[in-house]
């Protein structure tokens, strides 16, 4: 599998992971739910996820969407997608 084809597939499953939050409303420590009810397993995307503080234990095994870190997360990611970009395009033209 090629590098662009993992990404696409791990970004899909990243966006899974945080609509499945968003639908259900789960965006605050009251309403944290667990991943059954999210219909969600806690695969290692979910793990970074929650290393991430993207994706917050309220209590034992109750989890919720941190949106504010979410939004950090998705802003780091687009720096390092552009910074990799910028060194690469200015690897070619020297």
């Amino acid at each position: 599998m090629s590098a662009p084809i993992a990404a696409i597939i791990v970004s899909k499953k990243r966006r899974q992971i945080i609509d499945a939050f968003r639908k259900s409303g789960t965006i605050s420590g009251e309403k944290a739910k667990t991943l059954k009810d999210l219909d969600l397993n806690n695969s290692l995307l979910l793990k970074i996820q929650k290393m991430q503080n993207v994706i917050v234990e309220a209590k034992p095994n109750h989890f919720y969407l941190d949106e504010v870190k979410e939004k950090e997360a998705v802003r780091s990611r687009i720096i390092f997608i552009i910074s990799v970009i910028v060194i690469l395009l200015l690897v070619m033209i020297f």
